[in-house]
């Protein structure tokens, strides 16, 4: 969730409309500054296609590590594949959602094996196992959510998704293109970056908003990372509590009644057009936000659409998502080089099979 550039303050852009966008229209990964200035998303926007060509040649793949697939087999099914990510998550993830990534790198085996088994399986190469479209849209949340922790800890230590190499041409477009655009995962025998299996797949073919409070993105902006994977047998309530859970944090909606303003995450912003688009929001981000806050908040949401408050976007926190006690000589980011076994990523080299 994912988009750029980390913000000094709440955004300065009021919005009484609607602002709906199409999904094919502004990336969310070229946001460069704390407004909605139109002209400057749509030359970023512009950029940012014109280095499609360049970013095809500089992707780095990210591929099972083969010294981890053979000490254990992957899972055999969904199920088990599940299974797994819940051992990992409840391992690794606090109540908060904080990763201790330090002691998931140190012990890489049961992610390289989820790994291997979302390299091989996916909706389109074994329909059968996925034959649902909650099965479908569970197993790309999950491989996201997955996908990201692969990512941080391959290239671990780091203090943020910004931290990870990016070409000079593509960081003009943003500094977090190596994270979600660079690196791409071998995913049911595809190769697919994060940006892609988000807007690609997830936002194109599911008309789902709620996805927005499942896939979390290694950052303290994120929702929160639940210490369990998400299944299609309860699917939607398990949808609903992750918006219910971050509408109710400070950093996904806050409302001011002295000011008659409303603060919410710059995820409403960013993908605008997701929340809009669909009917319980009436045309308004608002009255999505009516939809699906907390019951102690709604009230207050419909005086706030009623009298025409505005709605401005909080500033996001790109901070590793990081257990507190993870050792903080980790973090600045300087990644030391020449470390045995170093498992990082360079742009211009892939981690191919056995390098881990």
């Amino acid at each position: 969730m994912r988009p750029e550039d980390r913000s000094a303050g709440a955004s300065t852009c009021t919005r009484t409309g609607t602002g709906a966008r199409t999904r094919a229209g502004a990336s969310p990964y070229t946001r460069t500054g704390t407004g909605t200035n139109t002209r400057t998303r749509t030359g970023v926007v512009l950029l940012a296609l014109g280095l499609l060509p360049f970013l095809s040649m500089c992707s780095a793949s990210v591929t099972p590590a083969r010294v981890v697939a053979q000490a254990e087999p992957a899972p055999a099914t969904a199920d088990q594949a599940w299974d797994l990510f819940d051992r990992i998550l409840g391992a690794h993830v606090d109540a908060e959602g904080r990763v201790d990534y330090a002691k998931l790198t140190q012990q890489p085996g049961e992610l390289e094996r989820l790994y291997l088994w979302l390299s091989r399986n996916s909706p389109e190469t074994t329909p059968e196992a996925l034959p649902r479209r909650e099965d479908q849209l569970a197993y790309w949340i999950n491989a996201y959510n997955a996908l990201t922790l692969i990512s941080v800890t391959r290239h671990w230590p780091i203090a943020s998704v910004s931290d990870l190499p990016t070409p000079r041409l593509l960081r003009l477009a943003s500094d977090k293109a190596g994270f979600f655009w660079v690196n791409r995962f071998t995913v049911g025998g595809r190769e697919l970056s994060l940006s892609e299996i988000e807007n690609g797949i997830l936002r194109q073919d599911f008309d789902e908003p709620r996805i927005h409070f499942a896939l979390v993105c290694a950052s303290l902006g994120c929702p929160r990372l639940e210490a369990r994977s998400f299944r299609a047998s309860d699917l939607d309530s398990r949808l609903d509590g992750a918006t219910r859970h971050f509408l109710s944090q400070p950093r996904g909606l806050q409302i001011d009644k002295a000011r008659r303003e409303i603060s919410a995450s710059a995820i409403f912003d960013w993908y605008e057009g997701d929340f809009v688009s669909v009917p319980e929001a009436e045309g308004s981000v608002i009255g999505w936000l009516t939809a699906h806050a907390p019951p102690a908040q709604r009230q207050a949401l419909v005086s706030a659409r009623a009298e025409g408050w505005p709605l401005r976007s909080l500033p996001w926190d790109w901070s590793l998502n990081a257990a507190p006690d993870d050792d903080p000589r980790l973090l600045p980011g300087s990644q030391p080089e020449g470390r045995p076994g170093d498992p990082r990523l360079r742009v211009t080299q892939s981690v191919q099979p056995g390098d881990t």
